[in-house]
């Protein structure tokens, strides 16, 4: 069934270039080609100064950049690096050509050290004029200047070469597709391979548009120092979101999130930190894959994320909610999560959730599939509720820990066994199963300070559905 869901995006996609490839051509008669300004698209020949003036030619006469599909690729050896002004726009637009930096240039971000302890290898850098030179300087107003950027079909690809997990940090670099500065950003039908460090890090955005974009192995994990300790989480994700502005609008859609794989998995496939006012998004039909985290909150003042019709497989925690207010929310709908095992990176899991002080959390007609090791526990901590989903435990007895929680309308298939199915690490909880189906059951157990409440169930086929304590 995983297989099925990736395999439909990639065919989608192509489908998708496959028509797109006549319209480009002639939707692009009257714009700015960069093979007019030298750009050979070669493999071997530098192109990066004839792709910036390109740009910057486009930018200036409010036209589309058009950079047409060679039989190689467009080699970079500095970062394309745009500053827009006030109200100024970038489109580009591609029929499947590839950009691919030379892996012995280096080029910082622009913002130093941009949320990790690395130095960042900017392979796209597009913004507005006026931004903080750190992070941390929180008196940085963020501005609206009427900025947009929008980038159809064109593919990023990171450099040859292999990269191990979890490097030191302040030694070692990673990469960066594109860096977002712009009020609007638009991305469309769009490929990133092979980029050890992040896809796109958009940054003090107002509206965000990703559509149709493969990720193909992007991500990492590294070390870095932290208060007390040092650790495993320093970056690799393939979107991240950070001080937006407010009442920002996220819509991620048609994407596909593979993880660049190594012995552990890349840190997370969408990440929001940092976002001091109100986030508004909407994740539909995006499949996850090698992430330690599928979808990650954090730090954000208030957030309400719709996930809808996704897919989450070979992951340490598909969410994450950790430090956002309790006006904050995660409502998940039609979305499966395929729980196998944990890579050892993370304390605890596999499991749906990771919750802490993350705000509410609704699962509704959702399946998840647990063939975790016999007995492991998955944290259910502030979800809320579970209406309409369906559990598959493998009889392999998986155990839910955490918080009181309602079942509602759900359907159990060979869950329960010996030990605990519900237990709450000492901290008295309530768990309300109502009108929900149990098949081939084994009794459900909780510990001592669980108490299991059961209303209307529908036992089928050997389920005795006797909870007791241990």
């Amino acid at each position: 069934m995983k297989g099925k869901n990736i395999k439909r995006h990639y065919i989608y996609f192509f489908v998708l270039c496959l028509l797109g490839t006549t319209m480009v051509r002639s939707q692009n008669k009257d714009a700015i080609n960069v093979k007019d300004f030298g750009a050979l698209g070669n493999g071997v020949h530098d192109d990066s100064k004839a792709i910036l003036l390109a740009l910057n030619t486009a930018i200036s006469k409010n036209k589309t950049c058009f950079i047409p599909k060679t039989n190689n690729f467009y080699k970079i050896n500095q970062t394309l690096k745009i500053l827009l002004p006030i109200q100024g726009n970038l489109r580009i637009v591609s029929n499947g050509a590839i950009i691919k930096p030379d892996s012995n240039y280096y080029k910082s971000s622009f913002l130093k050290q941009i949320s990790t302890g690395f130095a960042n290898n900017v392979i796209f850098d597009i913004r507005q004029t006026s931004y903080p030179k750190q992070l941390s300087d929180i008196s940085f107003v963020v501005q609206n200047h009427q900025t947009s950027l929008s980038i159809v079909g064109l593919k990023i690809y990171g450099p040859d070469k292999f990269f191990s997990m979890f490097p030191t940090s302040g030694i070692d670099k990673i990469w960066v597709g594109i860096q977002c500065g712009t009020d609007e950003v638009t991305i469309k039908n769009c490929e990133f391979n092979n980029i050890y460090g992040y896809g796109i890090q958009n940054l003090f955005s107002k509206s965000i548009n990703i559509s149709n974009v493969i990720f193909n192995s992007v991500g990492g994990r590294g070390k870095t120092t932290s208060l007390f300790s040092v650790d495993n989480d320093s970056f690799g994700d393939a979107i991240y979101n950070t001080f937006l502005q407010k009442n920002a609008i996220i819509q991620i859609d048609n994407c596909t999130l593979i993880g660049y794989q190594s012995k552990y998995r890349s840190r997370i496939g969408i990440t929001f930190e940092y976002n001091q006012d109100l986030v508004n998004a909407i994740i539909t039909n995006c499949h996850f894959e090698h992430y330690a985290k599928g979808i990650h909150h954090e730090l954000c003042h208030q957030i309400k994320l719709n996930i809808n019709n996704c897919t989450f497989s070979d992951f340490n925690y598909a969410l994450a909610a950790v430090q956002s207010t309790q006006e904050s929310s995660i409502d998940i709908h039609q979305s499966k999560f395929y729980l196998t095992n944990s890579d050892g990176a993370d304390p605890g899991g596999p499991s749906m959730i990771l919750n802490r002080d993350g705000g509410k959390l609704e699962f509704n007609n959702c399946l998840i599939d647990m063939n975790n090791p016999r007995n492991s526990c998955s944290p259910i901590v502030g979800v809320n509720s579970f209406t309409n989903c369906t559990f598959n435990g493998h009889n392999k007895n998986p155990c839910f820990t955490g918080g009181s929680t309602a079942f509602d309308s759900c359907i159990f298939k060979n869950m329960g066994g010996n030990a605990s199915t519900f237990y709450s690490n000492g901290k008295p909880i309530d768990v309300h199963i109502d009108n929900s189906t149990f098949i081939d059951c084994a009794p459900f157990k909780g510990d001592k300070t669980v108490e299991v409440k059961l209303l209307f169930l529908k036992p089928k086929s050997n389920n005795s559905l006797n909870f007791s304590d241990n």
